[in-house]
């Protein structure tokens, strides 16, 4: 009998236990912060939206769109015969990160270039020819020559990092020391021409003295590559520059049986000193039709109307 009373007694004890167990757990599954629903649609979902050892990213508080940068890219340069940029038909304006990275639109910062003296005109010739430099406009186009006189405002604390990257023979340290006033990048990617309807001409070639000239000319045949390489010209030191060069490049691809192919690529790259003004002379291929006194200067994402 004190067997029977001991087995049942345990028997009580093990039922109170596991249903004491059962209670707890069921608490547990529909307690504050939990889902009632069915167990099965909450797997789906969790299958559907995370990955194995991942956790549900939660949205970023106060997060901004930044509207888009105008890059105003070409390969940096000019390949081939000159082309026309859309550009911002829209007529939003010319839009890029300020330098503390806000996005916001040039128009509400503080300029960084000054440009006066604004005047456009058509090129003496149908093409130019110069020192081994050699262009033409696309067809149904014109040269024109655009002349300003352009200060930089604003030193940029990257100018001479930036120049040094893009140009790597220029001397950084000797640039950091007679930079020391604020100096500021310039490139003829980011030279243009507006066009009432949106439309951006960009600069082909740097007119003028006092800038180093690179001319290189590359051959690729089947079985047969060559270059020649050769520059000209110097920077004054004590001029506004603290370093500039301009570069023509030929290309000529030769394939068998085939006529060959020639096209070119130009650019232009100068670290300029703040707070003096340099005047300037840019060549553009312009629509013929176009009327020149509708043109307006860009200069990095900065407008400037013609004063004459």
């Amino acid at each position: 009998m004190k067997s029977v009373a001991a087995n049942t007694a345990g028997y009580f004890v093990c039922l109170l236990a596991g249903t004491v167990a059962w209670a707890q757990a069921d608490s547990n599954r529909n307690g504050p912060g939990t889902s009632n629903g069915p167990a099965q649609n909450s797997k789906q979902s969790d299958e559907g939206n995370n990955k194995t050892g991942q956790s549900t990213k939660k949205p970023a508080k106060d997060s901004k769109a930044k509207p888009t940068k105008s890059t105003g890219k070409n390969g940096g340069g000019n390949i081939g015969r000159p082309d026309e940029d859309p550009g911002n038909p829209s007529g939003t304006g010319d839009v890029s990160s300020n330098e503390d990275g806000s996005g916001a639109t040039r128009a509400a910062a503080a300029p960084n270039w000054s440009a006066k003296h604004l005047h456009l005109a058509p090129h003496a010739a149908q093409r130019f020819a110069r020192d081994g430099v050699s262009l033409e406009p696309h067809e149904g186009h014109q040269l024109i020559e655009a002349t300003f006189h352009l200060e930089a405002i604003r030193a940029d604390a990257k100018a001479v990092e930036n120049y040094s990257r893009l140009l790597k023979s220029a001397n950084r340290k000797d640039l950091t020391s007679r930079a020391r006033a604020g100096a500021r990048l310039l490139e003829l990617k980011n030279i243009v021409l507006r066009g009432p309807d949106g439309k951006r001409y960009r600069a082909l070639w740097n007119v003028g003295d006092g800038v180093r000239t690179t001319i290189a000319r590359y051959e690729v045949a089947p079985n047969h590559e060559s270059s020649q390489q050769s520059s000209s010209g110097s920077v004054n030191p004590d001029g506004p520059w603290l370093d500039a060069e301009r570069s023509f490049i030929t290309r000529v691809v030769r394939p068998n049986n085939q006529p060959p192919i020639t096209d070119y690529k130009t650019t232009f790259t100068g670290i300029l000193k703040t707070d003096q003004a340099l005047p300037l002379t840019f060549l553009f291929s312009v629509p013929a039709a176009v009327d020149l006194k509708t043109l307006m200067l860009v200069v990095d994402s900065e407008v400037f109307s013609i004063e004459e």
